[in-house]
């Protein structure tokens, strides 16, 4: 996987988790790790859609942050193979 380019703004804590890649990372889960206060899944949807257009080739084919649908994401582990 390379390296996230996260330019000027700090990289989100649960993608410098590699403890946490290949399993199933529920979207309660990320909220309370991105925010303090509770708030709507779509902020988180909205949050991956930036990482996904910063870390993938192409971010309308993620390899490496995946969607569960209904569940939440995953982030591929470094020796999943790619799709």
């Amino acid at each position: 996987m390379p390296a996230a380019r996260c330019y000027e703004q700090p990289c989100p804590p649960s993608a410098s988790r590699f403890r946490l890649a290949g399993k199933v990372l529920t979207h309660k889960f990320l909220l309370g790790e991105l925010w303090d206060d509770p708030t709507d899944a779509q902020y988180l949807r909205v949050y991956v859609r930036q990482l996904r257009q910063k870390i993938e080739v192409d971010p309308e084919r993620p390899q490496y942050v995946l969607t569960e649908t209904g569940i939440g994401y995953r982030l591929r582990a470094p020796d999943q193979e790619l799709h």
